[in-house]
């Protein structure tokens, strides 16, 4: 579920002026909280479990800046149709000066 800006905006700011010290916004934030509060261990775990399938930290070489192109990801490589189109714009903005 996604919130558009303006709406969380117009909600930041309601609680900044009715001086809420906690504000809530996503429909998914709100059940993580309720299962945080309902059953913190089985959550405490489930979330450990959740952390253990995501990609560990990046090496040293992960800091490192890298030029664009290298940046690419397997959705759109070098070869994919979206960084050919991406990459023949940005050659057309270059040209005409942009």
């Amino acid at each position: 579920m996604r919130i558009s800006p303006e709406r969380a905006a117009r909600q930041i700011i309601r609680a900044c002026r009715y001086g809420d010290a906690e504000l809530v916004i996503t429909l998914q934030a709100k059940m993580a909280i309720l299962a945080r509060n309902t059953a913190p261990e089985l959550f405490a775990d489930t979330m450990s479990l959740i952390n253990s399938w995501l990609p560990g930290p990046a090496g040293a070489e992960g800091d490192d800046e890298k030029p664009a192109r290298e940046k690419e990801t397997r959705i759109a490589g070098p070869s994919s149709s979206l960084a050919a189109s991406g990459y023949e714009t940005a050659h057309d903005d270059e040209e005409d000066g942009l």
